[in-house]
């Protein structure tokens, strides 16, 4: 979910660009136009880096002057879970109303055996932290027998963003590669004909090419990449990556970084926020911690479109929740919506 600010942002614009030719539009939430939103409060709030729980809450935009001045319609009924019991399962997950229950079966440990081109098209693997990602990406990524071809994304510090030459000249290369940071691609690139990947960056919409895209590589040259779309409206079509300039503020690092590279990245296994709004066929979580912000159990259990395509993996030797696990969800986020 985006942050209030970005709703007041998006209204302040629209009221200065209408407001040139008709001055009441000035006083007009979104300068009088029709503004449709749309969201899930069950799902992830806005990321607020080391925020607490009420700063995490003060960022939806349950907390903005904007909501007092929208009509609203409740949607009830799922366009992605046509089973009515595992709809109504996940809308209590949503909102912390599920009993904890006990299964007779529900130690016994589920093992599947899957090809690489299985888990590419109808299988996701959903973890917490990207470090577990990686691991499970190298791993399936070692089981892809083609030749690999490493690519380096050449990094520097935007001058604009620093004070003076000797600030700039003071990061060594070596530290710049050595960044591995949320929404930054690796220093090293390894790819290989066969795998899946997943776009990073925005480069083409109409195409296809959006941020989230996942892509089977077909082709890897020296200074372009083929790969054939498996999510989205244009399934089967083969398009052409190329490397582009792409820059990052990061809260962890006191400058601009600039790299040129491929916006791909492997995706066997992505992140719980990552795959927010996608829908599997099947969706395999993997659990070393408990959750540990709102919503996130929830999308993750919602990905897929029935039961019998959820599987969770719960590390029992790290969570002291006897074959359970934690379900967080900030009950303040949902007041008065049902009198809506």
């Amino acid at each position: 979910m985006d942050h209030t600010f970005a709703f007041e942002a998006l209204d302040r614009t629209m009221r200065d660009l209408i407001g040139f030719k008709n001055s009441e539009a000035t006083s007009k939430i979104f300068g009088g136009k029709v503004v449709l939103l749309g969201g899930d409060f069950r799902q992830v709030l806005p990321i607020i880096p080391k925020g607490k729980r009420q700063d995490i809450v003060q960022a939806s935009i349950r907390r903005s002057y904007i909501w007092n001045e929208c009509k609203f319609h409740i949607l009830k009924k799922s366009m992605r879970v046509r089973n009515k019991m595992f709809n109504e399962w996940l809308f209590a997950m949503g909102k912390r109303k599920l009993e904890p229950k006990a299964e007779d079966d529900e130690t016994e440990a589920t093992h599947g055996v899957f090809e690489i081109e299985t888990i590419a098209n109808e299988i996701a693997i959903l973890t917490l932290l990207k470090e577990t990602t990686d691991l499970i990406n190298n791993y399936f990524m070692s089981r892809i027998h083609t030749e690999e071809k490493l690519y380096n994304k050449c990094n520097e510090v935007s001058t604009s963003s620093t004070e003076s030459e000797d600030q700039f000249t003071s990061y060594p290369m070596e530290y710049l590669n050595s960044l591995n940071l949320s929404g930054l691609p690796h220093h090293e690139l390894k790819l290989k004909v066969g795998m899946l990947v997943m776009l990073l960056r925005n480069i083409n919409p109409i195409h296809g090419l959006y941020n989230g895209t996942r892509l089977i590589i077909t082709h890897l040259g020296k200074f372009i990449v083929e790969g054939k779309i498996i999510t989205g409206s244009k399934i089967g079509n083969k398009v052409l990556i190329p490397r582009i300039v792409m820059t990052s503020m990061h809260s962890k690092i006191p400058f601009v970084l600039k790299w040129r590279k491929y916006p791909l990245r492997t995706c066997y296994a992505m992140t719980i926020n990552k795959s927010q709004w996608q829908s599997l066929k099947q969706v395999d979580i993997y659990l070393l911690q408990p959750v540990f912000s709102h919503g996130q159990l929830y999308v993750v259990a919602s990905r897929t479109t029935s039961p019998e395509g959820l599987k969770f993996y719960i590390d029992d030797k790290k969570q002291v929740y006897n074959g359970h696990t934690r379900n967080i969800v900030y009950k303040e986020v949902f007041s008065n919506l049902e009198n809506i």
